[in-house]
C-alpha cells in the first residue's frame, strides 16, 4: 500500500456528511460574469439509495429535473456562505430557505452538480 494513502469503510446505516464547494457563474449587476458559491453540506447516500433519488445508470442519473429538484433537499442538510441579500449576514439553514434556494435554476443545476462531483471523487474546473 502506497504511504499514506487509507481508506476508512463507511456505514451505509450511518449518516455520512462531507462538505463541497458549489459553485457557478451568474451575471452579476452590469452584465458581468460573476462566480458565486458556497459551501454545501451533502449527505453521501449508497448508489442505490442515490439511483432511486436521482434516477439510475450512469446516464440516467442527475438528467431528470423534477428528480433533481427533490432529490436535491434530500441530501443538502446544511451550507455555510450563504449570505442575504445585503451580504450582512449568513442565511440559517432551514427547509424554507432551503426552497428558497433552489427555486432558481442556476442554482438548483449547480447544487446537482457539485453533489455529483462530490460523489464522483473531484472538482469541477472553472
Amino acid at each position: 500500500m502506497a504511504d499514506g494513502l487509507k481508506f476508512v469503510m463507511r456505514d451505509p446505516k450511518k449518516a455520512h456528511i462531507v462538505k463541497w464547494p458549489v459553485k457557478w457563474q451568474t451575471a452579476g449587476p452590469e452584465g458581468e460574469l460573476m462566480e458565486v458559491g458556497f459551501m454545501g453540506h451533502f449527505k453521501v447516500l449508497p448508489s442505490e439509495e442515490v439511483g432511486e433519488l436521482f434516477g439510475g445508470g450512469m446516464f440516467g442519473r442527475f438528467a431528470d429535473p423534477k428528480k433533481n429538484k427533490t432529490g436535491i433537499p434530500e441530501v443538502l442538510v446544511n451550507w455555510s456562505g450563504v449570505l442575504d441579500h445585503d451580504e450582512k449576514a449568513e442565511v440559517p439553514f432551514s427547509d424554507e430557505q432551503l426552497e428558497n434556494l433552489l427555486a432558481y435554476e442556476d442554482t438548483l443545476t449547480a447544487c446537482v452538480t457539485a453533489y455529483a462531483h462530490c460523489l464522483a471523487g473531484h472538482h469541477a474546473k472553472n
